[in-house]
């Protein structure tokens, strides 16, 4: 968004694209409020300057070890985002090219995962086996607050032990959160702020607080269609990215040995067992929360081991092999049929056309050898061949007519087969969508009603509160008139 925007009350005006002076065109005094950020850019014609400058450099020192943390957030959603999405897969793929270059000889594996993040606190794993019965739909799912996906590095150390492990977390998310409020960067600018989050606060929340102050680095996107933008949500954007760069936090690269991390837990497990021995009912418990706590850690752990990791993803990439080729089978299995009864049904013409000719080539014969019949008994011999041979002409076109019937009805019971299929598959996916729907609604329904209910006590509170005064005001009346009364 290079240039300046002019707006009935407000004008951008960019220098050298890292410093905006916003202007109230308003305001008579014509206030200006000046913003320092690392660079704005058109995702139209900027997309491939803002890469190579920005990201790029970041994504190099991924098979190091740093993680990175990328937000991309949508001011409106009209026209944005096709262009994030293209941006997101460049991103996506540079991770990849990276840690597969000719130059990295280390071994190295990559997870990913693709949430979906509703706005009633849970969230959705694309890609786990358990959720392969619903596909990923092209419309976007009522209540659906972001999409966060993430890349799991492990590059092996050479000549040591361990891995370095590094995180890329892609978030994209539009301005609004799990409830409706008036500035559409509510939840991002409550992420981003010093003060800890309240107990309330959703999921998505507590998730952005994460990526911005976790271990890794942050790169903001924050887009915004500026015609359609209010001179309110430019300054809340230009604010809130501010904020966000304001956060100082130490990034470090991460060394990680799940053999060392499961022999601590180890260490760490016998001695709480030796607390819960010599300590008092009350300090037991402490202890023995502590306790489950990290022998679930050393469960995990040891599903860490980088051999175990190879053996399960050779197992998952097998199952999977499997299941598409079940499935390309089957495809292909339909087309394969119907080549076949097509060759079959090619195969019975052409045996037809030959015992024909044949027919033909005989009446040939047999009228060349007969010299010594008159010419119409020659003919009337002629008739009656040619009355056999168009018979058996007939008979022949029947047979391949019942034939194609029988293909036609073959094909037929497949193909409703097929439609069956589809139409189930279609009716589950609109009855888990309308079923999210009243979901949304009832939510939607009693947060109204709640709303209400507040609305119409803080009215009640108000209303005595006046009645007070009003009662206070009189009073205050009559005692002024008692005192001004002259005595009789």
């Amino acid at each position: 968004m290079t240039g300046s925007l002019k707006q009935e009350s407000f004008v951008v005006v960019n220098e050298d694209s890292n410093r905006l002076i916003f202007i109230n065109k308003a305001d008579k005094q014509a206030h200006e409020s000046c913003f320092t950020i690392d660079g704005v850019f058109n995702l139209d014609t900027g997309q491939d300057k803002l890469f190579l400058e920005h990201l790029q450099p970041l994504l190099v020192m991924v098979p190091l070890g740093y993680s990175i943390s990328l937000l991309v957030c949508e001011g409106h959603h009209c026209g944005l985002q096709a262009k994030t999405k293209s941006f997101v897969q460049r991103v996506i793929e540079s991770v990849f090219q990276e840690t597969s270059s000719p130059e990295n000889t280390a071994q190295s594996r990559q997870t990913i995962s693709f949430v979906q993040i509703y706005a009633d606190g849970t969230a959705l794993d694309l890609l786990s086996p358990r959720n392969e019965t619903l596909q990923v739909m092209d419309i976007p799912p009522l209540g659906l607050c972001g999409l966060l996906f993430t890349i799991i590095t492990e590059v092996k150390v050479t000549g040591g032990h361990g891995f370095h492990r590094a995180t890329v977390r892609i978030l994209e998310f539009s301005g609004g959160d799990e409830q409706c409020y008036t500035d559409p960067f509510f939840t991002l600018s409550r992420a981003s702020s010093a003060v800890g989050l309240p107990a309330e606060a959703g999921c998505f929340s507590w998730i952005l607080k994460h990526l911005l102050e976790g271990n890794a680095l942050t790169f903001l996107l924050l887009c915004l269609t500026l015609p359609d933008a209010s001179g309110e949500e430019i300054l809340s954007a230009l604010s809130l990215t501010e904020q966000v760069r304001a956060i100082i936090k130490t990034v470090t690269p991460v060394h990680w040995d799940p053999t060392l991390e499961a022999r601590k837990r180890r260490a760490v497990i016998r001695e709480l067992r030796v607390k819960s021995f010599l300590n008092s009912q009350m300090e037991q418990d402490s202890v023995l929360i502590q306790l489950g706590k990290v022998i679930k850690e050393l469960q995990v752990l040891k599903g860490q081991n980088w051999e175990k990791k190879e053996e399960r993803s050779a197992y998952e990439l097998k199952e999977d092999t499997s299941v598409e080729f079940k499935a390309g089978k089957q495809h292909q299995g339909s087309k394969l049929k119907f080549s076949l009864l097509k060759t079959r049904r090619q195969h019975l013409q052409e045996q037809h056309r030959l015992l024909i000719q044949q027919e033909r080539q005989k009446i040939e014969k047999e009228l060349a050898c007969q010299n010594k019949i008159s010419p119409d008994q020659k003919e009337a011999l002629l008739w009656q061949k040619e009355k056999s041979l168009l018979v058996l002409h007939v008979e022949m076109l029947q047979k391949e007519q019942a034939e194609a019937e029988r293909d036609l009805e073959e094909l037929y019971q497949d193909y409703q087969h097929e439609t069956e299929v589809q139409k189930d598959h279609i009716l589950q996916v609109f009855q888990a969508y309308r079923r999210h729907a009243e979901e949304q609604t009832e939510a939607l329904e009693q947060r109204y009603r709640k709303l209400l209910r507040e609305s119409l006590q803080d009215a009640i509170i108000l209303s005595a509160q006046n009645q007070q005064l009003r009662v206070q005001k009189e009073l205050r009346y009559t005692e002024r008139a008692i005192q001004t009364d002259p005595c009789p």
